[in-house]
């Protein structure tokens, strides 16, 4: 009879335990929702400064971006180039996976070789490769931002 009993007792505890590793939650309005497992990256932003304008950037989920990330805050004196780029190259290399964009798009932060940042402010098509860092959300004013001249573009947390 004790046993019966302690086994009723147990299984509320051993249902209850069993549902800790359903990864399927309840949002508040009673639709079922996905949690976030280990292995899924949350997104990572940063702030880009020029001239006092904010621009919001959507870090890539590589490790390019991340040793970029733990190297801020940084400002950097960024050169013109083609009238759609600015460039700058760092002291120290950062780790690449250079690969065939095509297709470069406005609002792209990407590193050229090992040590050069590059920032574009115009979409063309190019031959060269490039490791993706991160991509500017908020376009509309970069070109204004940046003009024609050599720069000083922040970037921060």
């Amino acid at each position: 009879m004790k046993r019966i009993i302690c086994l009723l007792l147990l299984l509320p505890i051993v249902f209850s335990l069993s549902s800790c590793n359903n990864p399927v939650t309840e949002k508040s309005d009673g639709e079922p929702e996905k949690s976030q497992t280990q292995s899924e990256k949350q997104e990572k932003h940063l702030k880009m400064l020029i001239d006092g304008k904010e621009f919001d950037v959507l870090l890539e989920d590589n490790e390019t971006a991340e040793v970029f990330e733990k190297s801020l805050p940084m400002s950097l004196l960024m050169s013109e180039l083609n009238g759609n780029e600015k460039y700058h190259y760092l002291d120290y290399a950062l780790p690449n996976n250079e690969q065939s964009v095509v297709t470069v798009k406005k609002g792209d932060i990407m590193l050229y070789g090992d040590r050069c940042i590059v920032v574009f402010y115009k979409s063309f098509v190019t031959a060269y490769k490039y490791t993706k860092i991160g991509h500017i959300e908020n376009t509309d004013q970069l070109e204004e931002a940046v003009g024609d001249e050599n720069i000083i573009i922040e970037f921060t947390y």
